[in-house]
């Protein structure tokens, strides 16, 4: 199936915003459209360009990846290491 990539994202595939692609796994496909990250592009369509993130749109998505992460790992420290760094579990 092929797609194009409406913003830059890495992962199961990795592209850049604008590029596009064939991607024969359809959960795949699937999520990256859900998320808006991608759209299905019909085989003999021509491909207007899309344009690039801006700075700012790249550093929001960063920063919400960032506290995500940040988030997961306050949940799976150990009773040890959270001691270490005086957190209480919520």
């Amino acid at each position: 199936m092929k797609i194009r990539a409406l913003k830059s994202f890495s992962g199961a595939l990795s592209m850049a915003a604008g590029d596009v692609t064939n991607c024969n796994r359809e959960d795949v496909v699937k999520d990256l459209v859900k998320a808006g990250y991608a759209e299905i592009v019909e085989e003999n369509a021509q491909v207007a360009p899309v344009q690039p993130e801006t700075p700012q749109e790249s550093e929001a998505l960063e920063e919400s990846e960032t506290s995500e992460k940040s988030e997961t790992t306050e949940e799976s420290e150990t009773p040890k290491e959270m001691k270490k760094t005086g957190r209480k579990r919520k």
